[in-house]
């Protein structure tokens, strides 16, 4: 396994036996899902990979950004909601939240200010309208994320607990209760496949293992040896995006 990248330029190597190529891209956060890649800048500039770059997206600059089956959403620094509807971003009211995800089948899901996870189910997430009815979840958590076999959540609590979400579906998004899973992470993405990755406080990644239709929330966290402490990772068909020191970006091919 090599031990070092090169950061500065794009670079095409292979660490933890996958094939990796590097993007001094500047990104502090990423989400990849229906075949889309959306990012953000720490000033607030949104991003889009067009197959070989990541080009800026005008209209609105935000804080946090997700793309899936539910379209592409944003959260901007003051916690307003946004949708890009066309080429444009849209404001949607009914919630202030610090992150989202529209990973989950057609349904987006998120975090607001107080802690509480958030969700809208499919009818909203398709309206044009900017007055849209989110429905709450009990509990305290500080990352939410969803995808095909469920969504995952991380406590707010200092031990960053990992839970998952029972009977979670397009119509019913807020699911009916909470499960706890082994481990302890700040960040736990699932892509639209159900593939789960997850980043702990020292900036290691972790992919869940033992997943399946029976099982959804798997057996246990294999640890994914990248040379690099990693702040944000985000999965979807095959290839692994995320973001290491100095905002660089990382796309490798992952089996």
């Amino acid at each position: 396994m090599l031990r070092c990248f090169c950061l500065s330029l794009l670079v095409v190597t292979v660490s933890a036996g996958h094939p990796c190529t590097s993007f001094p891209a500047s990104l502090k956060q990423l989400d990849a899902g229906s075949g889309m890649v959306f990012g953000v800048s720490d000033s607030g500039q949104v991003f889009n990979w067009t197959g070989n770059e990541f080009l800026p997206v005008a209209g609105q600059q935000l804080a946090h950004v997700t793309v899936g089956p539910a379209g592409v959403w944003g959260v901007a620094k003051d916690n307003v909601v946004y949708k890009l509807q066309g080429t444009q971003w849209k404001t949607k009211t009914g919630q202030s939240l610090k992150q989202a995800d529209a990973g989950g089948s057609a349904f987006l899901v998120g975090v607001n200010t107080n802690n509480i996870t958030v969700c809208l189910n499919n009818g909203f997430t398709s309206t044009r309208c900017t007055a849209v009815k989110f429905s709450t979840i009990e509990g305290n958590f500080i990352y939410y994320s969803c995808g095909l076999r469920g969504c995952w959540a991380v406590s707010s609590d200092p031990t960053n607990n990992v839970f998952y979400r029972e009977n979670v579906n397009q119509t019913v998004c807020q699911g009916s209760s909470w499960t706890r899973v082994n481990g302890n992470m700040i960040k736990v993405e699932i892509g639209t496949d159900g593939t789960v990755f997850a980043v702990d406080s020292d900036g290691y990644l972790y992919r869940r293992s033992g997943i399946s239709d029976v099982n959804p929330t798997g057996t246990g966290w294999d640890v994914q040896n990248y040379p690099l402490y990693i702040s944000h990772a985000t999965y979807d068909d095959g290839t692994l995006w995320f973001v290491a020191e100095n905002g660089v970006v990382l796309k490798c091919r992952v089996s």
